[in-house]
């Protein structure tokens, strides 16, 4: 059997190896995407009533009422840290716009 390093391919070889090195990795990286959106999907409730939360002024009473000490330090706290809220809606914000963008060029697609 011919050494694949010194053999001389033809043009269908070499698209055939390119397209296939490019189909390789997407079947993973589609089910985990696929899995990704569906969680998020599931959570969106919980999202929703999370950007009212913090909108709404609510969550800078109980962050003030915890500066306070009017809340347990034993409760789940986690909410009222200082960046973990906004951060975490932000970063939802941008990769929505990753899919928004994606979507675009899906356009490309046949």
């Amino acid at each position: 059997m011919e050494d694949m390093e010194n053999k001389v391919l033809s043009e269908a070889e070499k698209r055939v190896i390119a397209n296939s090195r490019r189909l390789e990795p997407l079947p993973e990286i589609l089910e985990h995407a696929s899995e990704a959106l569906e969680m998020l999907e599931g959570k969106w409730e919980d999202i929703v009533a999370l950007d009212e939360y913090m909108d709404s002024g609510q969550w800078l009473a109980d962050y003030e009422a915890d500066e306070r000490g009017e809340i347990d330090k034993d409760l789940p706290r986690g909410v009222l840290s200082q960046d973990a809220l906004y951060d975490t809606l932000q970063e939802l914000q941008e990769v929505l716009r990753s899919i928004r963008r994606l979507a675009r060029k899906s356009k490309e697609l046949k």
